[in-house]
């Protein structure tokens, strides 16, 4: 991983300089790196429609349940905390936060140190204007986290079913670490 803390970028170039936050879910997802290109190749195309440098902040197949310390996500927390970022995009919510609590924090990093945050394959921008900007801004995190949490649910009704019916011969992982194990 980069060290972004390190980086060096000129106070002319914030401003013309698109941050784009990779991830997927797994370190499988990560290593068939195709759902981790389409968010380069998009991330790329907004840059160059706004006319603005493109910055990878890619930090591959890391689940957001499990992030550390240590993670590129908190890193980008602390370069926008000292200006550094100034203009960030991410394919979608549920890739960049975990679930309400943590986008609202982030929001308020947003808003305090003026970055604008652009989202999805066209850019949108996320607006905290109004109390009306915020507030649907907020539904759409909450139905975000909703979504991720009816597809797990789903995956794991799925995980269940093949492994009742085909028991022992077709042995299905439910996520997680078994004790004593690593995954």
């Amino acid at each position: 991983m980069k060290a972004l803390n390190k980086i060096t970028i000129k106070k002319s170039d914030v401003e013309n300089t698109l941050f784009c936050y990779l991830r997927v879910s797994s370190k499988k997802q990560a290593d068939e790196n195709y759902s981790l290109e389409v968010q380069a190749t998009k991330g790329k195309a907004i840059a160059k429609r706004l006319k603005m440098k493109y910055f990878e902040l890619n930090e591959g197949g890391t689940s957001s349940v499990s992030r550390s310390s240590e993670t590129l996500f908190t890193q980008i927390e602390s370069l926008i905390e000292q200006g550094k970022i100034k203009h960030l995009w991410y394919l979608d919510r549920s890739r960049w936060s975990r679930n309400l609590r943590e986008d609202l924090r982030l929001r308020d990093l947003f808003i305090q140190y003026q970055v604008t945050v652009y989202e999805g394959e066209f850019g949108k921008v996320r607006r905290f204007n109004t109390s009306e900007d915020e507030l649907f801004d907020t539904i759409e995190t909450l139905f975000k986290e909703q979504d991720k949490k009816r597809r797990s649910d789903r995956s794991r009704l799925g995980k269940i079913h093949v492994s009742k019916k085909y028991g022992a011969s077709k042995s299905v992982s439910l996520g997680g670490v078994l004790y004593g194990f690593k995954n």
